[in-house]
C-alpha cells in the first residue's frame, strides 16, 4: 500500500470515528483531525493547525501566544508564527504590541529575543 493511500484511510478511519461522537457542531471532528496530524507530522502536543485559508486576527494570536506561553514559559516570534501560521512579521508586532501594552516582556535582542509574562 502506498503511504498516501495509508494514510487517507487512516484520515478517513478517524473522520468516521469522531462524527459518531460529534455532537453537531464539529467540535469534536477537528480535534480528531488534529490529533491525527500531530501523530503522523510528528509535532508536539502545543502544536497548533489552524485553516490555511483564514487569517488569524491579531487576538487571536495574542490568545495563542498567551496559551504557549502558559505551557512552555516563554515564546520567540518563530514559535508563534509556527503555531498561529502567520508570517514571522506578523507574529513579531503581535508580541511586540503586548510587550507596548505590558502585557509580556521581552528579554533577549534580536535574533535571540523571547518573551515572557510580565509579572
Amino acid at each position: 500500500m502506498l503511504k498516501r493511500d495509508r494514510l487517507l484511510s487512516e484520515l478517513l478511519a478517524v473522520v468516521a470515528e469522531t462524527l459518531e461522537e460529534d455532537s453537531g457542531n464539529g467540535h469534536e471532528l477537528i480535534d480528531g483531525v488534529r490529533c491525527w496530524l500531530r501523530s503522523v507530522t510528528g509535532q508536539e502536543e502545543e502544536a497548533a493547525f489552524w485553516p490555511a485559508n483564514r487569517k488569524l486576527s491579531p487576538g487571536e494570536r495574542a490568545q495563542v501566544a498567551l496559551e504557549i506561553i502558559k505551557a512552555e514559559g516563554r515564546i520567540t516570534t518563530g514559535r508563534l508564527a509556527k503555531a498561529a501560521g502567520v508570517h514571522p512579521e506578523s507574529a513579531r508586532l503581535t508580541l511586540a504590541g503586548m510587550v507596548q501594552r505590558g502585557t509580556l516582556k521581552a528579554i533577549g535582542t534580536k535574533r535571540r529575543r523571547y518573551y515572557r509574562l510580565n509579572v
